[in-house]
């Protein structure tokens, strides 16, 4: 025999031994490997090669000397079996004491154990739900001891007192937003000069105390008196803009008004010279003269005809911005208005809910809370979800769904 099996002989038969004993229970002999699940490989006398290795979500196993080996759905033992014909064909160096020494590795040799299984999953009404290291034989008491046991907080148990307080804040709130709405419904109104008797009525009628009430009307009014500031600074502003306009047009009329009198003046002066000249009496100069003189009043006028309709078009573009500031706050006051309606529309609806509710708590709450607590255990299995109890043995992966829920007697408390 060569050097390196008769070092592992002895090792071999207790490595047998070793795995004989981890494999032992027929259950865990046929556990399938899966995805997820880390595995320990070694070789008897050859520390190199231990190493631990997950398999990846397409079931291969990658291992020293051996490579990839498609690993999901094999047995332990079959997985041994693949890995000793892999190794069978792969030559093995390793140093001895003065040189370097090459053997086949054999089957007998190999060990492969599962170091971690897939975690089990625990979900519901726990106090600290999620995953947890499976270890074979753990069952769903242990899992739940683990997750911290029971938490009322997180159970879905529905408590008619814990309900009923719950309930009742929730419907102290719809009415506060329902105030508040209808405070706004009502400032919107008065800003787009509408009447707001109803919106009165209904916020008298409001089930609310009246510091409430009195506290939201002043915000609301507050508002109202900032918005119509706002607007009639913004307006004020234009109109005096438009004042300016108008008064700059009324100065460019009349100017433009004297310089087609002067330029009429001008033109007359012009036509006597003209006539003079003709005759022989005014020299040529004063002709010359005479005719820079019309030209000039003539570009004079023109210019304070350009200048007066550019006034008139500013101040009809000043009154045109006044209707568009007044036309914009309207559209957006109407468009708030519509919108704050559907809103109330909709608080009505919550608020018919909650009261109706309260009303059914407030009748279970008047027939007492005798009863038991009742715990519902769901195992997930491959997609498959099986009833259990506390006691069940859980399996790598398994997703557990605890609920507690409360069975109520229909007796009224003696």
């Amino acid at each position: 025999m060569r050097p390196y099996q008769t070092r592992l002989r002895g090792l071999s038969f207790a490595a047998i031994l070793v795995a004989g004993a981890l494999h032992a229970t027929p259950v865990w002999a046929d556990y399938k490997i899966s995805p997820g699940d880390v595995i320990d490989f070694s070789v008897a006398g050859v520390p190199d090669l231990k190493q631990k290795s997950a398999v990846d979500i397409d079931g291969n196993l990658t291992l020293p000397l051996a490579g990839t080996i498609a690993a999901a759905g094999l047995t332990l033992s079959d997985l041994r079996t693949k890995l000793a014909g892999v190794l069978s064909q792969r030559e093995f160096r390793q140093r001895g004491y003065n040189k370097i020494e090459r053997d086949v590795i054999g089957g007998d040799e190999i060990v492969v154990t599962i170091a971690e299984y897939r975690p089990v999953y625990v979900n519901g009404d726990v106090s600290k739900p999620g995953s947890q290291p499976y270890r074979p034989g753990l069952t769903v008491r242990q899992a739940l001891s683990l997750a911290g046991g029971y938490d009322l907080l997180r159970s879905r148990i529905e408590d008619p007192i814990l309900q009923s307080a719950d309930l009742q804040g929730k419907y102290t709130t719809a009415w506060l937003d329902y105030a508040k709405g209808l405070a706004r419904v009502r400032r919107l109104k008065l800003e787009l000069g509408q009447a707001v008797e109803n919106e009165d009525k209904e916020l008298a009628a409001v089930p609310l105390p009246a510091a409430a009430l009195s506290t939201i009307a002043q915000i609301e009014n507050a508002q109202l008196r900032i918005d119509q500031t706002d607007h009639d600074m913004q307006r004020n502003h234009l109109v005096r803009l438009q004042d300016r306009l108008q008064e700059s047009r009324n100065m460019m009329a009349q100017r433009s008004q004297s310089e087609t009198e002067g330029m009429q003046a001008d033109q007359d002066e012009y036509a006597r010279i003209q006539d003079t000249f003709k005759k022989g009496l005014a020299p040529n100069t004063r002709m010359a003269d005479a005719r820079r003189i019309v030209l000039l009043s003539s570009i004079q006028s023109l210019q304070s005809a350009v200048e007066l309709e550019r006034a008139k078009t500013d101040l009809e573009k000043g009154s045109w911005e006044i209707g568009k500031v007044e036309n914009a706050r309207q559209a957006k006051l109407l468009r708030e208005l519509g919108d704050a309606n559907i809103s109330l529309e909709t608080l009505r609806s919550d608020i018919r809910v909650a009261g109706d509710k309260l009303s059914y708590v407030g009748m279970r709450k008047s027939l007492g809370r005798q009863g038991t607590t009742e715990t519902k255990i769901k195992i997930v299995r491959e997609g498959r979800s099986l009833a259990s109890t506390l006691d069940t043995r859980l399996e790598p992966a398994d997703v557990v769904d605890i609920v507690l829920s409360l069975d109520l007697d229909d007796r009224p408390v003696q």
